[in-house]
C-alpha cells in the first residue's frame, strides 16, 4: 500500500498492508484528500483511490444562553424557557448544577425548557455546545432568581460577556422619589 496527499501518489513508497495505518495530514482545519495505491505480490498496481477527510478542531463559537427571556425573577421552577445560541453547534447539553456528568446530549435547538431545583433564590442554567466532530464549547451560564412574590417586571438590560460566553446580567434599579426631591427651576 502507498499513501499520499498528492494525486497519483508520485514517488510511491509501498509498505505492507495494515487495516489501520497512521498517516499525517497537514495541520489546520479544512478538507484534505488522501490518495491510495495498492500493489499485489505479483507487482500489479491498482488504480488510484481517494477520499476526503474533513479536519475540524474548533468548537462552536459565540455560545450564549438566556433564561426566562432575560427576566431577573421567576415564579416557577418547572418548564422554564431557555434561549440558546452557538455558531456551528449541532448538539448540546443543559445542566442546572454546572456539572455535565449525567446530562443527556440532545440535538441543538435555539429554545428549550428546563426544570430548575426547587426553592427560592438564584437558579442557574448551564449550556455546553458540541459540533459534529465532538468539539465542545466552554460552558455558558445564565441565572434568574426564584421568588414567589416577584412580579417579573425587572428585566435584564445590561449585557456583559467574555470571550467564551455571551451572557445577560440582571440589573434592577428602584429609585424612590417624592415631589420634594424633584428639581425645581427658577424663572
Amino acid at each position: 500500500v502507498a499513501l499520499s496527499t498528492e494525486d497519483g501518489v508520485p514517488g510511491a513508497i509501498y509498505e505492507p498492508f495494515l487495516n489501520d495505518r497512521p498517516f499525517l495530514l497537514q495541520p489546520g482545519d479544512g478538507t484534505r484528500t488522501v490518495y491510495l495505491l495498492l500493489r499485489d505480490a505479483a507487482g500489479n498496481v491498482s488504480d488510484v483511490f481517494s477520499d476526503d477527510v474533513i479536519i475540524d478542531s474548533l468548537p462552536p463559537a459565540a455560545p450564549s444562553i438566556v433564561v426566562a427571556d432575560g427576566t431577573a425573577f421567576i415564579k416557577t421552577e418547572t418548564d422554564v424557557p431557555v434561549a440558546l445560541a452557538a455558531a456551528g453547534a449541532t448538539s448540546m447539553r443543559l445542566s442546572t448544577d454546572g456539572v455535565f456528568d449525567d446530562e443527556v446530549t440532545v440535538a441543538f435547538s435555539p429554545t428549550a425548557n428546563v426544570d430548575l431545583p426547587t426553592g427560592d433564590g438564584p437558579k442557574s442554567v448551564y449550556a455546553l455546545f458540541l459540533d459534529d466532530a465532538g468539539n465542545e464549547s466552554s460552558p455558558c451560564r445564565d441565572q434568574a432568581k426564584r421568588s414567589p412574590g416577584s412580579d417579573n417586571s425587572c428585566q435584564k438590560d445590561h449585557t456583559a460577556g467574555n470571550s467564551d460566553c455571551q451572557r445577560q446580567m440582571p440589573v434592577c434599579v428602584s429609585v424612590p422619589y417624592t415631589h420634594r426631591n424633584l428639581p425645581t427651576t427658577k424663572e
